[in-house]
């Protein structure tokens, strides 16, 4: 399975033609090699953009952001302030269903590069 994330003007009702759909989404990331067994050491580059939430979704088996693993802006190390959106279901390719945890930036943000590290807590 997937991890999510690239960044958006939506701003809530992410669902999981949203999430899987590239086209969806001003700038759309996925990558299975991720998923991996764990999550933490991670890097999201999600690039250079104005005035875009950044939308990240994870499979719930990994526990939740500031509990079991947290957002870090990888530039400065500091903790990544996100939302947790309502949890997606998705069903991948040989219909095998998970739950996914979805966040979103608090704030509508403007960046340069942009890189999420997933560290651990």
């Amino acid at each position: 399975n997937y991890v999510y994330w690239g960044y958006d003007t939506q701003a809530d009702t992410y669902d999981e033609t949203f999430i899987e759909t590239a086209g969806s989404w001003d700038s759309h990331n996925s990558n299975s090699s991720y998923d991996d067994g764990t999550i933490t050491g991670q890097t999201l580059s999600v690039g250079t953009f104005t005035s875009k939430y950044i939308i990240i979704a994870i499979p719930n088996r990994y526990g939740d952001n500031d509990t079991n693993y947290q957002f870090k802006d990888n530039s400065t190390n500091l903790p990544f302030d996100v939302i947790q959106q309502s949890d997606v279901t998705i069903t991948n390719a040989v219909g095998f269903q998970e739950d996914y945890s979805v966040y979103r930036s608090t704030n509508i943000l403007t960046m340069s590069n942009a890189t999420i590290l997933i560290d651990t807590v």
